[in-house]
């Protein structure tokens, strides 16, 4: 029967909008699962263009937009846009083996350290935050795209991070 010709209130039109909610879910997970896979593949062949085409792709972003993979794709995408832009090398594409790497050891590593500078009382954040930046070469553009999305005193955080690794720059 029709869902047209359902009775709202009945357990047979629950079943049917049950079964077509596990429907979306699993084709969203493999969508997501599929898009997840072919963007560390792209990481991991450095294959830059193949990485922008993932995170621009307008179907895409209609099925995965509310996922949080494609919000990281989406913000690591911003980065590699503003460092193409600078000449900047190596870039943020560079800096792991997939995506799941790059997300956990380049963007949160960097994102938890940045919150601990803004909010904890910790006065060695602001050198742990340079150390990795240094180690894990991410750049004042990925550096600033992530203060852009991440801060609440962001005027803050660029002179406190960004002051201090020029200051660092000046010393080189």
């Amino acid at each position: 029967m029709s869902e047209n010709r359902m009775d709202p209130t009945s357990e047979e039109y629950a079943l049917y909008c049950e079964e077509n909610e596990d429907g979306w879910h699993r084709c969203y997970d493999e969508t997501e699962q599929q898009f997840s896979d072919d963007v560390s593949a792209s990481i991991a062949a450095r294959d830059h263009d193949r990485f922008c085409h993932l995170a621009q792709d307008p179907g895409l972003q209609g099925i995965l937009k509310n996922r949080s993979v494609y919000r990281f794709v989406r913000l690591i995408y911003a980065i590699y846009k503003n460092e193409a832009a600078g000449n900047v090398t190596p870039t943020i594409l560079d800096q792991a083996e997939s995506l799941d790497a790059l997300i956990s050891e380049v963007i949160n590593k960097a994102r938890f350290l940045l919150w601990r500078v803004e909010f904890a009382e910790d006065p060695d954040a602001v050198s742990q935050l340079i150390d990795m930046v240094l180690k894990q070469r991410i750049s004042v553009y990925g550096i600033s795209v992530l203060i852009d999305t991440g801060s609440i005193n962001k005027e803050g955080m660029y002179q406190q991070v960004l002051g201090e690794l020029q200051r660092l720059a000046g010393q080189a």
